[in-house]
């Protein structure tokens, strides 16, 4: 994808999965400001009044965030879905989603952010109601893709690896990535290079791992993949992580220097990190292993990924309540344990997602 003033940010795949592809039901809507602006939240809190009074939706509640030393966040959660506003003020970018679950087009909030963000470029991406689930950075360099997998994982717990030269001519209509069964979804998309661990998570707490090369490589794009986790009790995957094998060594201070450490986050609010050395690896098929208890003080799993400490987490609630927390403040422990609460909810609250938020200088 080329960014303004022609430079380029990155090659993106959008991963998506069986829906009605005749409703409209998201859009992305990108513009470089013209001049430059830094407007304050209120700015944005009201360009999202405006349009749902266009739109006829409902808003629940707007939550924001301000990045120091510049640049926002906010999110307006609808009744029918909900729209962001992500601010870049030294690129002079602006960043708007609109997504809705009814029949309104989001096209209603065009005319409206023309009018309130004067701007020298557009880049406009529409979503239909062939959902997408996954959003994939590529490498630029197109010469790398031959060294390169790609893996994939449904709800169901099916996985499947290919090359990614398989997906290098994808058209604008997009390509079939993989076959579903009735009732499954592709959850995750992650590149896999050379012999890297994947790692299932599910949201009864139960987490998989395994090493890439025992999972093989499909030579076409027609298959449903074969079976990555045994789910039990109407249990679903929720996300996938990629780790580098586990080191075993004498040496203390490299098994140090190559430890990982995995976030989990729980719909109650709480959340651990967790060695990568407590997982070990086993084989695809199993049911896995505890990755965090789901009491009922912890519910069930919300997310879980790789994370370092430098880095910062944002949760957000089904309520439109957000938070931004240093990972370094998050307690290590072991597997099978509860974890610290990270998030007060309310009693009709859930987390529902957790983005890592990288360390600048990664």
């Amino acid at each position: 994808m080329r960014g303004f003033n022609g430079m380029t940010i990155a090659q993106v795949c959008l991963l998506g999965f069986n829906g009605n592809k005749d409703e409209a039901c998201g859009l992305q809507w990108r513009t470089e400001l013209k001049p430059h602006e830094d407007h304050k939240p209120e700015f944005y809190e009201n360009i999202f009044k405006k349009i749902a009074q266009a739109a006829k939706v409902e808003i629940v509640n707007i939550s924001k965030y301000v990045f120091t030393p510049q640049g926002v966040t906010l999110l307006c959660l609808l009744k029918e879905s909900h729209m962001s506003f992500h601010t870049f003020p030294e690129k002079g970018i602006v960043s708007f989603d609109f997504f809705t679950c009814g029949s309104v087009s989001p096209n209603v909030s065009l005319e409206i952010l023309k009018k309130e963000l004067p701007h020298s470029t557009v880049i406009k991406k529409d979503f239909d109601r062939d959902s997408v689930s996954s959003i994939m950075p590529l490498p630029e360099n197109e010469d790398e893709w031959s060294s390169l997998n790609i893996v994939f994982i449904t709800k169901l717990g099916k996985i499947r690896k290919n090359n990614l030269e398989d997906f290098r001519n994808i058209q604008a209509n997009g390509k079939i990535a993989m076959k579903l069964d009735k009732g499954d979804e592709i959850v995750s998309v992650k590149l896999l290079k050379g012999n890297d661990d994947i790692m299932i998570n599910s949201f009864l707490g139960k987490s998989l791992r395994v090493n890439s090369k025992k999972i093989r490589l499909f030579k076409g794009r027609s298959s449903k993949g074969v079976k990555g986790i045994n789910l039990k009790n109407n249990d679903k995957v929720i996300s996938l992580s990629i780790l580098k094998p586990n080191i075993i060594s004498s040496n203390k201070d490299e098994m140090k220097s190559k430890e990982e450490f995995i976030l989990t986050i729980t719909e109650n609010g709480y959340g651990k990190r967790s060695s990568s050395y407590e997982f070990r690896e086993t084989g695809r098929g199993g049911q896995g292993i505890i990755n965090i208890s789901t009491s009922e003080r912890n519910g069930n799993v919300a997310a879980s990924f790789p994370i370092n400490a430098e880095d910062d987490i944002m949760l957000v609630t089904n309520k439109g309540q957000m938070i931004r927390v240093k990972v370094s403040e998050i307690r290590i422990a072991g597997r099978n344990t509860q974890g610290v609460r990270i998030f007060k909810t309310a009693s009709d609250e859930k987390v529902v997602t957790a983005v890592r938020l990288a360390d600048s200088n990664e």
